[in-house]
């Protein structure tokens, strides 16, 4: 079963809750100390425990989380893809756990909640509200930190561009209803302003949120079938549809309109691109020509899988035909060997190429390309090794 980006972003958080409460968690393998082997043709490895964001990179500097189980600690790390090495280590706000950053230019932001209230809502059986996370920023020229959001409820997986910071609200969350919908905000850093972009409680909780220019992009649950309230994440009944929110107009844009799962959406420039589900196990990726209004089937592999990412005309995204689309955690952990390899492909031409090799055990996922840059990860039972790549 696909696994959807919400591990991308709790898995950090939810390590560190695991060691101190002895949970299990059956989602992304948490980090060990281990040693990886060799790196695909052409990629370095960043390291075991390196969590990263669905927009982490700036030009040359990548950022993302480290966790270290052994001291129960986490740093942001600054790391630079040219020098191939960790520029900065940042000490987080006391008494807080966090979720992997996001970047755009000098400024990272993140979400962070109290420690002691996430582990206590990790270990709780009971269904109940997020905690209450709230967004930071860190400044990397003046090394200042600020909190930008202090509401009684979680706000959670911030994205930053230019002056506007968009993340997933939960003030306004109905319990009863699963999976979690949540609201969309942004803040306008100069201005001070906070605007609801959701006029209903319909964002989807387990998805990516994106943001470039002046749009924002995210699955949206107002047309999903009620009925289907116990279910797998990759459903294909669902239903999930992408919407897009103008700042600069105010007008909101359904974008897909099929019956099929849309999820995942991620945007550069005027094009958007995301994870459509057909059944249980097959999906592909699709895109939209935001200008033109043109919709174009992407992969056609049948088993995309994890995440998807827009740089320019180049998208990444993981092929998970050789295992058909078995590449999750509890499949590694029954001992069954799946392939899958991260493919790119370029939409003037249309050509693919695959960028890690696709053999038994290796299982490459959660690819991400910025600035000419992609970073990726060798997922494994005994830890996550996160990789980077120039793109060709």
């Amino acid at each position: 079963m696909m696994r959807r980006i919400v591990k991308l972003e709790l898995g950090a958080v939810l390590g560190l809750a695991l060691v101190l409460t002895g949970c299990q968690y059956n989602g992304r393998p948490q980090a060990t100390s281990l040693t990886s082997g060799p790196a695909p043709e052409g990629s370095w490895e960043i390291g075991t425990g390196f969590q990263y964001s669905q927009e982490p990179i700036w030009g040359d500097t990548l950022v993302g989380l480290e966790f270290s189980p052994v001291a129960s600690e986490q740093h942001i790390v600054v790391y630079d893809l040219n020098k191939r090495t960790k520029v900065r280590t940042i000490d987080l706000p006391e008494g807080r756990m966090i979720n992997p950053p996001s970047i755009y230019g000098n400024k990272i932001v993140f979400d962070a909640a109290d420690r002691e209230e996430y582990i206590r809502i990790m270990a709780s059986s009971k269904r109940e509200a997020p905690p209450n996370s709230d967004i930071f920023l860190y400044d990397l020229d003046t090394n200042r930190m600020r909190q930008l959001t202090d509401e009684q409820h979680g706000q959670m997986s911030p994205r930053i561009y230019g002056d506007v910071v968009v993340w997933l609200d939960a003030r306004n969350q109905q319990l009863d209803r699963y999976p979690p919908s949540l609201d969309v905000y942004a803040l306008d850093l100069k201005t001070s302003k906070e605007t609801r972009i959701t006029a209903n409680t319909t964002a989807e909780g387990y998805t990516q949120l994106s943001i470039s220019g002046s749009t924002i992009v995210w699955a949206d649950m107002r047309h999903a079938d009620a009925t289907v309230t116990n279910h797998g994440s990759n459903d294909f009944r669902y239903n999930n549809e992408i919407y897009a929110y103008d700042l600069a107009t105010g007008r909101e844009q359904r974008l897909t309109d099929s019956p099929g799962n849309d999820w995942g959406p991620d945007i550069d420039g005027n094009r958007v691109v995301w994870i459509r589900q057909a059944d249980y196990q097959k999906a592909d990726v699709f895109t939209r020509d935001l200008k033109t209004g043109e919709e174009t089937q992407v992969s056609h592999s049948g088993y995309a899988d994890s995440v998807v990412s827009i740089d320019g005309d180049r998208v990444v995204w993981t092929d998970a035909s050789s295992s058909q689309g078995n590449t999750s955690n509890d499949v590694i952990m029954n001992g069954i060997q799946p392939g899958s390899a991260i493919v790119m492909t370029d939409l003037l031409t249309g050509k693919e190429t695959q960028l890690t090799p696709a053999e038994a055990g290796k299982v490459w996922l959660w690819p991400v390309a910025q600035g000419g840059h992609v970073v990726f990860e060798w997922n494994r039972q005994i830890g996550g090794v996160a990789y980077a790549m120039d793109l060709p």
